[in-house]
């Protein structure tokens, strides 16, 4: 260990004084280093040395030769076989000399020297590879010397050293064979030459593909690369070698060989043919190894990436041109299909005990076949005339039919033995496992639910019988009474979870942010050009219908029995989500997202379905009644609200199912429903209703008292629901139910404010159950209001001209009581429910509707934020809020609801829409705060902003540690700091300094973003400075630069981990402080103890002169670079 210790101090030692040192000097120890490296010690007394000093010698060498080579590449190479003087050490003044050393030792040398010199080679191109950021040694030098020499070493050392490894490989790989050991060495040779990343001139790159890396070297190199016999030697020895159990090291290797050799693509190949000449043999050699029925599991796992990456790069348009891809797919889905069956079977032999299994790696080989399968799934030629025959691709169709049927059922029954065991055993999965284990199902269904596509009419007619099946069998379930879920029965409820899963993914795409359609694959089988379209139709009908029939019978028993387990939420919250996506491609789809030729395809499938206005609305009518059901008779359980109002929101967007909504008997129910029981509070039982209105409405108690259960956020949401269907319809049904449904949220607002004057608005107001029951009630009713994607849906003419003066009829609602819900922030506040209602309430109408305001009801929002915000902060007196006992143990992101919804409304209000709509003369509250109370000083939006920042600045100093809350708080405040600087000069100078100390702190925060936002804005600050602007501020905290002057440099330039991914800001913000005061940063630099270790005078400012220039060698070649 004396040897290995001794020889990294000396790199490091020559690493650290490399420029103070003679030139021979560090040439000569990097030269020593490589030469007893090679030879093994030879001339030492410890001669042959161990192989772990051995490597680390050989290591340092290539340290030190990545650090010379810039310098080198410029030398002449030397006169053969010359040697330091005095020594035996080879003499090696230039790459060149360097190659030709390795060369002879690759040619001539023991096999230990041999194996040295590949794993100098190998480490050298590692190191010149990595580049700055993924460097291996610390060589103190800048990004640009790291550029330089990786472009160095590929315009002078690239080409050598392919030649050299692959001469060696090809020596290797012919028969007498070398040790497993130096064979190994040289594979990790080429795979290294072949896993160069980065070229200045784009001519070698590393290209990610369906997350498989593809290797694109220059067409040049084509000679020495793309050698089809070399290929057959690496299968020959790998066949010779795979039986031998000493030999599981050289085996993996030569796996990860041929993975690299199927990733070459690009222009090094010159044609098709020559493509698939290579194709071939890799094709051939793996349906080789298939055929050898392998069941090691990282031999199969290899196998599949290597399979995917051939899939990847060389495409069907080559691949299936070739005599074995056939056979080749074909012993590809039988592996992935004997996978599946055997991790069944053996879930199934441990009774549904996971924890129990042995072949997990099956999964990961099998997933990893999906992604292949996938990439064929997806490939251009099987849907567009081209090389690919209609015969291969039916072929190909044909042979990956089996897939979706084997792993359907197979998914199926370890999901009923998983949940049996589950409920025998009386436990669950951990949420952490349960998520991760959710996540792999779903990505799972996914990759074989396009696969099934491809032979979609199997694949219909397989899911069809199976949920016919299990449909059957809950009704029964369901008709039981049982009071308790039965191992059985929670197996039956889980397997049908499942298969609705995977109906959702078989008919429809998971495209979030994208407008949804019908998936291409499916429309083109159900064409009236296609055999048997009528039946694939008729299946996806009868599969729909099933679930719809499933989710009535579940609404009937549920509002007869609720309580009873076996009708599953869960299932319920399945079947809403199931029905939401279906229903954005589906139900009435838009044909202006379908060509015309594809519409013609699509005609016996819309048709069929509910494409139209007569079988859209028994879809409609079918989905709001259920919905209410769920509403009236499961309130408590928050995901299936969640999933119900999505289902239904989805509706209401879509203009061709919105028209139809007044005509639906179960729409006018649910806004009945709400009208009559909308206001109801959650405290007390149901009041009496009269019978008359009831019968208006076709309500009876059973729904009114359920909807009376249903949380607040809840009953927001199905206001949400009931203004987005009704906003902009010009029917009377509409009209009318739009003026209601307000006037239930007006008038709770009314009887609250009137209650609260009954009482003479006393202070105790706060703690009167009834008073705080119904403000929660008024906010989240008007909540969701402010929450209705009415906005989005809504066309110009229907909500007018806001340059004219008129409104929005839902703005024109909200804009008169925005003052009177500010002002429940003073009577209220001090109950943290209510206080983050309404922070949401503003956030939400600001973020939904502020596009839409005119002048006046900006100025309205403009002035009840004002009032929110003087409200708020007389409750953050002392930065905390008092939170009781069930808040402060809830999760973390509800610990800052409150702080988090007050910072986007302040976001929000920053936008420049907003402010020029906003009459900037309107006094208010905050004139204290902004001009220390002058008289009739104006007060503008800039000014509520920073008086909100101010009030934020305690609260959020223990929270930032939350990502989410820390980018969302200096997100803003660079902003408002960037573009408003001047404004600072008006602050109080305590908030002034807090401010600045909180961009101090930003910007050296790990998040690029929040250290970029806040250098901007002290750059800013400093630049306003320099106008002549900030003097009042200034003048009272005259040491504001100099902190940031001195913070910056002992905590960011200095730091060059932190200061790499913020170079420009940081560059930017130095440079306009140092301006700002030159002669405090010359004294600065001079000042004793700067590096922290008791460096003075001298040492310290040449110790700052160092890190300085460092740090602006680092700006200017990331400048140099943009």
């Amino acid at each position: 260990m004396e040897l290995f210790h001794a020889i990294l101090g000396l790199q490091a030692v020559v690493l650290k004084r490399w420029e103070s040192q003679s030139s021979p000097h560090p040439h000569f120890l990097r030269d020593f280093l490589f030469y007893i490296g090679i030879k093994s010690g030879e001339g030492t007394k410890h001669y042959p040395w161990p192989m772990v000093p051995n490597n680390s010698a050989v290591a340092a060498a290539a340290v030190l030769w990545k650090r010379s080579y810039l310098a080198a590449s410029e030398s002449q190479p030397s006169s053969t076989n010359q040697f330091h003087p005095n020594t035996s050490i080879p003499l090696l003044s230039s790459p060149s000399d360097l190659f030709q050393y390795v060369r002879n030792v690759l040619a001539t040398g023991t096999e230990r020297e041999r194996s040295s010199a590949a794993m100098f080679l190998s480490t050298l191109i590692s190191e010149l590879n990595s580049g700055a950021q993924k460097s291996k040694t610390n060589m103190n030098q800048t990004m640009d010397f790291h550029k330089r020499s990786q472009a160095k070493f590929y315009e002078t050392g690239l080409n050598p050293s392919i030649e050299l490894a692959m001469t060696a490989l090809q020596t290797v790989l012919t028969p007498p064979y070398p040790t497993p050991a130096y064979i190994g060495k040289i594979i990790e040779l080429v795979i290294d030459v072949l896993s160069w990343e980065f070229s200045p001139r784009n001519s070698w790159t590393m290209v990610a593909t369906s997350s498989q890396a593809l290797i694109k070297p220059p067409a040049y190199l084509a000679p020495q690369l793309i050698k089809p016999d070399l290929l057959r030697l690496i299968f020959t020895l790998y066949h010779d070698v795979r039986a031998n159990p000493e030999a599981t090291q050289i085996s993996h290797q030569l796996r990860q060989l041929i993975l690299s050799f199927a990733s070459l693509s690009g222009q090094i190949f010159e044609s098709d043919h020559i493509r698939a000449s290579y194709s071939t043999i890799i094709v051939d050699g793996m349906l080789s190894l298939l055929s050898a029925s392998p069941t090691d599991p990282s031999e199969l796992q290899d196998i599949a990436a290597t399979c995917t990456r051939l899939i990847s790069n060389f495409k069907l348009k080559i691949l299936s041109q070739l005599p074995s891809f056939g056979m080749w797919i074909s012993a590809l889905v039988n592996l992935s299909t004997s996978l599946i069956a055997s991790v069944t079977a053996s879930v199934e032999a441990h009774g549904g005990d996971f924890d129990c299994l042995d072949d997990e790696w099956k999964f990961e080989v099998f997933d990893e076949l999906m992604e292949c399968f996938v990439l064929i799934s997806d490939d251009p030629s099987l849907f567009a005339p081209g090389p690919v025959t209609m015969e291969t691709i039916q072929n190909i169709k044909s042979s990956l039919s089996p897939i979706y049927p084997t792993t359907l059922l197979s998914r199926i029954k370890m999901s009923r033995a998983e949940e049996k065991f589950y409920t025998i055993e009386g436990r669950d999965l951990d949420e952490v496992r349960e998520s991760i284990s959710a996540a792999d199902l779903t990505d799972q269904i996914i990759n074989v639910s396009t696969i099934g596509r491809l032979n979609f009419q199997n694949s219909i007619t397989c899911f069809e019988a199976e949920i016919s099946k299990v449909l059957t069998s809950l009704k029964v379930l369901f008709n039981s009474n049982n009071p308790d879920v039965t191992p059985d029965a929670a197996a039956l409820l889980e397997e049908a979870r499942i298969l609705i899963m995977f109906a959702g993914h078989l008919l429809t795409d998971t495209c979030p942010g994208e407008t949804a359609t019908i998936p291409s694959q499916i429309l083109e089988a159900c064409s009236s050009s296609v055999p048997g379209a009528a039946g694939i139709v008729a299946s996806i009908a009868s599969v729909v219908g099933g679930l719809m029939s499933l989710g009535e019978f579940q609404a009937s028993k549920i509002a007869s029995t609720p309580s009873d387990p076996n009708l599953s939420p869960l299932l319920g919250e399945q079947l809403t989500s199931f029905f939401t996506t279906f229903a954005s491609s589906y139900v009435i789809p838009n044909t202006r997202d379908y060509d015309s030729s594809m519409l013609d395809a699509a005609s016996p499938l819309i048709g069929g379905l509910f494409g139209v206005e007569a079988s859209a609305h028994r879809f409609l009518e079918f989905s709001v009644s259920v919905a209410t059901h769920y509403f009236c008779f499961w309130p408590q359980e928050k995901d299936l609200m969640s999933s119900s109002t999505e289902l239904l929101i989805v509706l209401c967007k879509n203009p061709g199912t919105r028209k139809l909504l007044p005509n639906c008997d179960s729409w006018k129910k649910l806004a009945g429903l709400f009208i009559v029981a909308g206001s109801l509070s959650n405290i007390g039982p149901a009041p009496a209703v009269d019978p008359n209105v009831l019968a208006n409405h076709r309500l009876d108690m059973g729904l009114v008292a359920g909807f009376k259960r249903l949380n607040y956020d809840a009953r927001g949401g199905v206001l949400s629901i009931l203004t987005c269907g009704c906003g902009g319809m010009g029917d009377a049904v509409s009209k009318s139910i739009m003026n209601e449904i307000l006037g239930v949220a007006h008038g709770v607002l009314g009887r609250l404010l009137v209650g609260i004057e009954g009482q003479g608005g006393g202070a105790d107001v706060g703690e009167n159950a009834v008073a705080v029951d119904m403000c929660c009630l008024a906010i989240e009713l008007y909540g969701g209001i402010c929450r209705s994607p009415f906005a989005g849906i809504v066309d110009f003419d229907d909500r007018g001209s806001n340059d004219n003066g008129e409104s929005y009829i839902l703005t024109r609602f909200v804009t008169p009581s925005l003052s009177k819900l500010a002002g429940l922030m003073l009577m209220f506040g001090g109950n943290m429910t209510i206080c983050a209602a309404l922070l949401r309430c503003f956030k939400d109408y600001s973020e939904s509707y502020i596009a839409f305001l005119n002048t006046v009801e900006s100025t309205a929002l403009y002035s009840a934020s004002n009032v929110l915000l003087e409200g708020y902060s007389t409750l953050t007196k002392g930065g905390k809020l008092k939170r009781s006992k069930e808040e402060e143990e809830e999760d973390e992101e509800q610990e800052y609801f409150d702080v988090l919804c007050a910072i986007q409304l302040l976001n929000h209000l920053g936008t420049k829409e907003f402010m020029d709509c906003v009459d900037g003369n309107n006094p208010g509250s905050v004139n204290d705060f902004v001009s220390g109370g002058a008289a009739g000083a104006p007060v503008e939006v800039t000014d509520v902003i920073f008086f909100g920042i101010s009030q934020l600045l305690p609260l959020v100093s223990g929270l930032l540690q939350y990502p989410k809350l820390c980018s969302q708080f200096f997100d803003l405040v660079g902003y408002v700091v960037e573009t408003y600087p001047e404004k600072l000069d008006k602050v109080p100078a305590d908030f002034f300094e807090g401010l600045v100390g909180s961009m101090l702190w930003g910007m050296g925060n790990v998040d690029e973003q929040v250290g970029k936002h806040c250098l901007v804005g002290i750059e800013a600050l400093a630049k306003e400075h320099l106008g002549g602007g900030l003097r009042k501020v200034i003048g009272e905290k005259p040491d504001t630069f100099k902190v940031c002057v001195g913070k910056l440099l002992r905590e960011i330039v200095f730091v060059h981990s932190v200061v790499q991914d913020r170079m420009d800001s940081c560059g930017g913000c130095l440079m306009v402080l140092i301006a700002v005061d030159l002669g405090y940063f010359t004294n600065y630099t001079i000042q004793a103890g700067i590096n922290g270790k008791g460096n003075v005078g001298r040492q310290a400012r040449k110790l700052f002169k160092k890190n300085f220039q460092l740090f602006v060698q680092h700006v200017h070649s990331f400048l140099h670079t943009l």
